[in-house]
Order: structure tokens, then sequence, then C-alpha cells
């Protein structure tokens, strides 16, 4: 399998700069971005109170010493052995359970969709009632006493197949926990009928439905299994789900949007401003297929996404719950990025000294938990059929030394790297950017690595540009300041 698709592909990869820091530039100004301290210093040019700065010219980059290189001799584990184990055992706080590994849609892009090497393909198993209720008695022993809310995800395949299973666990968990847990699902909208629109609603559940976009667009990749387009069923039923309940519609029901090639971004923002849902928004996979092309450099109307974005950011908007909505798909789309790059440490003195240690990465089976409809635990749903990286199951529970040796050997692939990267300390990328459904896979993680440097590049760049004009203007970024979305839902 090739890793770049075409020859400028190649090209725009070898681009990528790698090392300590990276330069980069706004319209009138220049930086230099610290991997070692997580500064931003502006050079050649007069200084900003915008951005974090220090007087350094372009002969200075060159020598400074916090710049040159990144002091990391190994990356490892975020904690020992015995702590994963204690955290296995005491600190679980979200299941999910995968219903069924069937669905009534065949979307072009799915990785079940047998377009992709190493994956398992939609199947006809389901969760019976008897494993689901052991998953539940697993979760149930092992929660954390420090979580006041924790959470049970129903997911498929199209979990709405296998409706009678979610009812009897959600009430199961209910009985036990009360209102301290907090249940969704994840759906493609189209089994959404009376039956299953009250059980949502009456128990307040947050729904996560699959819509791209506008007619055109959303029907252009998600069809039913008889190839006839989906759209129309799905707004019918969240119109349907709206009329009987408009206050659960506003507060729990959110979109999942897939951004493919050639997406008109100006077009998407205008479909979803009528809604006042939460979004979540992700780039198409494409590596592994032979098919579907990625979407970096497609793309139309960026340039009205972030001008909106910037506006949005400008007027503090995003602080205003009545104002908000109107950008919810332009913080969708630019908004991760540069959260991460907002909320990134910063020091005076170098970060690194030595091991760097992976703390952003969830410790297999601890905090969450995937449950397959045979069964078999995963690290997380994204993580479904990737068969080296089952950890346990129903009857023996989560094996820690499996879980453990996953971020062993995760930790290695790290080492080859991510050592000289100037996002060691930003980039969340987990297990799944190096491994193919079968195996590790060294190509795949290089691969997303070079193209989140790419990525990294522009958010710099934005970054900066918006601090230039208001230093404040991306203060709702701060974790301290950040909507806690479980207070959202859960007002009521």
């Amino acid at each position: 399998m090739k890793s770049f698709r075409t020859e400028r592909d190649l090209l725009f990869i070898n681009s990528v700069p790698r090392g300590a820091c990276v330069l980069f530039k706004t319209g009138t100004k220049q930086y230099v971005f610290s991997a070692n301290t997580g500064q931003i210093f502006q050079y050649a040019d007069s200084l900003t109170s915008a951005v974090e700065t220090i007087p350094l010219d372009s002969s200075d980059i060159r020598r400074y010493g916090e710049l040159a290189t990144l002091c990391i001799d190994s990356i490892e584990p975020g904690c020992s052995f015995d702590e994963a184990r204690a955290a296995i055992q005491h600190d679980l706080g979200h299941i999910i359970f995968g219903v069924t590994q069937d669905c009534n849609l065949r979307c072009r892009y799915c990785v079940f969709s047998g377009e992709f090497e190493h994956y398992r393909k939609h199947t006809p198993a389901a969760m019976t009632g008897a494993t689901a209720l052991k998953a539940a008695d697993y979760f149930l022993g092992h929660l954390s006493a420090q979580k006041k809310m924790v959470f049970a995800t129903f997911y498929g395949g199209e979990p709405f197949l296998n409706l009678p299973v979610i009812k009897k666990v959600h009430a199961y968990l209910k009985k036990a926990l009360k209102n301290r847990i907090f249940f969704s699902i994840t759906t493609n909208g189209t089994l959404l009928d009376h039956e299953a629109r009250e059980f949502v609603a009456a128990n307040r559940i947050h729904l996560s439905v699959s819509v791209d976009g506008d007619r055109a667009t959303h029907d252009q990749n998600r069809k039913f299994a008889n190839g006839k387009p989906t759209f129309d069923k799905i707004v019918r039923n969240l119109e349907c789900l709206k009329m009987a309940d408009e206050t659960y519609f506003n507060q729990f029901v959110g979109f999942t949007i897939t951004i493919t090639k050639g997406c008109d971004y100006k077009r998407l923002d205008n479909f979803f401003s009528i809604y006042r849902n939460a979004i979540k928004i992700s780039p198409v996979m494409f590596y592994g297929s032979k098919n579907i092309e990625q979407v970096m450099g497609t793309t139309v109307n960026m340039d009205y996404l972030i001008e909106k974005f910037i506006e949005g950011c400008l007027t503090h908007a995003f602080e205003d719950s009545e104002r908000r909505w109107k950008y919810q798909f332009t913080s969708g789309v630019l908004g991760r990025g540069l959260s991460m790059v907002h909320n990134r440490r910063v020091s005076d003195t170098p970060l690194f000294n030595g091991t760097y240690y992976l703390t952003k990465h969830c410790i297999p089976g601890a905090s969450k938990l995937f449950v397959s409809s045979d069964g078999t635990f995963f690290p997380c749903e994204r993580l479904d059929s990737y068969s080296h990286l089952a950890i346990g199951n129903i009857e023996q529970g989560v094996c820690a030394r499996t879980s453990y040796r996953c971020l062993q050997d995760y930790a290695m692939l790290r080492n080859k790297y991510c050592r000289d990267c100037y996002l060691i300390d930003i980039c969340d990328y987990c297990l799944q950017s190096a491994s193919n459904g079968s195996g590790w896979d060294e190509q795949k993680m290089r691969f997303h690595c070079d193209l989140a440097r790419v990525d990294f590049m522009g958010v710099l760049k934005l970054y900066a540009h918006i601090l230039e004009r208001d230093s404040t203007a991306l203060d709702f970024m701060e974790k301290s300041r950040a909507m806690d979305w479980q207070k959202v839902y859960l007002k009521e």
C-alpha cells in the first residue's frame, strides 16, 4: 500500500517543517513557535502585547539555545504499570456498548464498507441482553468513586436496530446509578420512529445524529443499503422529534458531520445555521482506501469560513449564549486546533529534560471502555475491530498487562517520529493513528503526523492573526472558562 497517493502529495509532505521550532508569519508580522517552551516569539517587527513575545531578531533564532533542539531522549507511557492497573480497577467513567455490527445504511466512506483494508465489514452480529448486562456489571464494579457523573453510550453499526437491548441496559444502569449516569446514542437518524423518539425524549438521552449537510451534500455519501438517499427520512424524523419536544431537541440532540472531498464550507455553514444544536466535525478517513480522497486542498470557501470565525472571536460571540449558535459550524471546523494551541503549556524555561511522558493519552480500559457485540473489550469505539488492541472481555475483564503493553508499543512508535516534532506537547494523536486494523502501521503514523504538522502551521498563523487584533478574543477557549457541556445537557 502506498503512503502517498500522488506526486503532489509526496512533495507536499516533504515540505513539512520538523524540529524544535517553526517560523511562520501573518500578513504583517513574523513569529517563531518554540516547542521547548511553548512560547510564541515575535521577531523582525515591533513587539505587540497580543501574543507572548520577547525581543528576538532573525540571527538570534539560529543560536538561541532554547529553540535549537528538543531535549528529549525518550518517550515513555505517562504512568507506571502499577498506576495503570489501579486506574483500570477503580477509574472507569464511560462505557460504550457496541450493540450491533449491522447497519441499514451503506455510507461510501464508512470504515466498515469494505473500502478499507484490514477492517471488518458490516455483519448481522448483535449484542444479546445477557452480554450487555455482563458488561454493565463490569462497569458498575469498576466505577470511579471520584467522578460525579458517569456515562454510557450506545453505538453500532446503527444502534436503533437493537433498541430492546438499549432499553434493557438503560433501565438496569439507571436503577443502579440514578441521576449519576448520563446516556447517549450515536445514530444515523433514519430509525427514529415514534417508539424511539418517545424513549430518548422521555429519558433525556443525548443523540449524536450523523448529518453531513444539505440534501445534495449528505446524499452523495450517506445512502440506504438499497442505494436510496437518506436525507429526507432523517430530516422528517428530526422535525417530528422537535415538534414533540423542542426543549429536548435543542438541548440533547447534536450533529456529527463528516467532511469529504470538495465540500463547500459556506453551503454547510448556511445549512447548519438554522439549528441551535451542538456540532462535532471530523474529516473523512481516507488512509488505506483506494477510492476515498483526502479533504485537504479540495474544499471550497474556506476563506469565508475563516473570516466568519474571526468575526465571531472579535465580537466575542462565543461568550454569548444567544449569539454563539450562528458560529457553531465555523467553530466545529476551526476551533479544536486553535483550542489545543491556546491551552498549550507555556514556560519561561525548557519544558523537557530527557524523558517525555505521554500524559495526554488515556490508559486503555481505564477511564473509558468499548464493548463489542460479542463482549470483547477495546479502549474506545474508534478502535473496534483493531484486533491487536483487544484488551479483554466480559468474562475476564480488562487485562492490565495487555493494556499497558499497548501503551508501551505506542510509545516505541512515538520515539521514532515525535522526538524532533514541534507538536510534541500539543498533538493528541492516539493508538488509532498508528493502527491499520490488524497491527501497528508505522507508515500510517508517519503520514498522519506529517499532515498534522501542515495543519498546525495554518492554525498557528490564524491564532496569531486573531490575537494581533484582540488579545482577549480567544479567552473563551481557556479550559477554566470553557462551557461545561454536562451543564448544558443536564440543566433540566
